[in-house]
């Protein structure tokens, strides 16, 4: 009886874990803003939320914008740092807010708000807001 519970209780640490790897509205957000800030524009672009059938005009558009939001960013001497200020998901568990504060290299910083939502494979993306 004691090996079928440890055999229990290992089965559901490994679907603990398993279950673990999935990154929240607030790690994506996060995560956008430090891929800006590093040119890494492929990465931030995985981290938006848009259609499948996206053109290359419109992935081009967006990488021009993430181009301008990252000499933004280099205005105040680059992104030392982003903190998840708080994280609110909706009721219905499909879209969320996030608030971040933002600290800059020159000793500055500023809180943004970012919206997100489930992309169709449960994926948190950030959104634009209307």
């Amino acid at each position: 009886m004691k090996k079928l519970v440890y055999v229990v209780m290992a089965c559901l640490a490994l679907v603990f874990v398993s279950c673990g790897g999935s990154k929240t509205p607030g790690d994506v957000a996060k995560s956008f803003y430090e891929n800006v800030a590093a040119g890494n524009y492929e990465a931030a672009i995985a981290d938006f939320y848009q259609s499948t059938d996206a053109t290359d005009d419109e992935t081009q558009f967006l990488t021009s914008l993430l181009e301008k939001g990252k000499a933004q960013l280099d205005e105040k001497g680059g992104l030392k740092d982003v903190q998840i200020l708080k994280e609110t998901i909706s009721e219905d568990g499909t879209t969320a807010e996030v608030t971040l504060n933002m600290i800059f290299n020159d000793g500055t910083s500023e809180e943004t708000n970012e919206s997100l939502k489930l992309d169709e494979n449960g994926n948190w993306k950030c959104v634009i807001k209307n």
